[in-house]
């Protein structure tokens, strides 16, 4: 059987882990742990632009698998001394087809009409319903912002930052960066039970619709009790120097 190209291999394979990191991460996250926790779009094209690095690398330490990775590519540019027409005709096709393809995407982004999201951008969306009657059951206690503080500084500092300007270590990998807690737009507007909401169910709880891109906020549900939540709660607004909506 003849071997397949190494140029066709490396695009299947590239194509493979792109549909992986899109489609089968959250199915995955969901048999393993029981809560389906999608890569954000961010990921996703980082994750593959590593893999098409490690399969150019790949190829490229010896000679000879390199010229038999690119051969493909010459071949559709180079005029050999005696082809036949269809050869002719395919080269053709390949040379107007792709900047047409890329054109005809490029226009119908362009084209779109924009629709208003189902919920305005922004940090404050509508709170879901089964949480709206919810409170914090913990009282401001030293003891318990204290505990808190160390489940944020274990937790949340690294994109958050360990003094909660969204400035932590990871913040520039993501878009949209992590909140600035100590920003008056932010925690102060809100009460409690809403960041108990975005903590528990992260970006994937956030409304369909409401932002362009995802939000990388992981979910916390299960991997933090419901305790630890609200300590970590406590610590942010106590460290931030605001309070929550409903005790101004």
């Amino acid at each position: 059987m003849k071997r397949m190209p190494s140029a066709i291999r490396a695009l299947l394979i590239l194509v493979g882990f792109y549909v992986l990191f899109e489609y089968g991460v959250a199915p995955l996250t969901g048999v393993l742990t029981g809560i389906a926790a999608p890569l954000p779009s961010s990921l996703t094209w980082m994750y593959t632009g590593v893999v098409a690095l490690a399969i150019l690398l790949y190829y490229s330490v010896r000679e000879e698998t390199w010229r038999d990775f690119i051969k493909p590519v010459l071949d559709v540019f180079r005029i050999p001394s005696a082809v036949s027409p269809a050869w002719r005709r395919s080269r053709v096709a390949i040379l107007l087809l792709v900047p047409l393809l890329a054109g005809w995407q490029g226009y119908r982004r362009m084209a779109q009409e924009p629709e208003p999201p189902s919920d305005p951008p922004g940090i404050h969306f509508t709170l879901p319903n089964k949480y709206v009657s919810i409170q914090n059951p913990l009282p401001w206690t030293e003891e318990n912002i204290r505990e808190g503080g160390i489940l944020y500084t274990k937790n949340c500092a690294m994109c958050h930052g360990d003094a909660q300007d969204g400035n932590g270590l990871f913040a520039r990998a993501w878009q949209p960066r992590p909140a600035n807690f100590r920003d008056l737009g932010t925690i102060a507007q809100l009460d409690e039970n809403y960041l108990y909401w975005r903590i528990k169910e992260g970006g994937p709880g956030l409304p369909k619709g409401s932002i362009e891109y995802r939000s990388a906020m992981p979910v916390w549900d299960g991997v933090l009790t419901d305790d630890e939540i609200w300590k970590i709660i406590l610590f942010e607004y106590t460290n931030a120097g605001v309070q929550p909506a409903k005790r101004k």
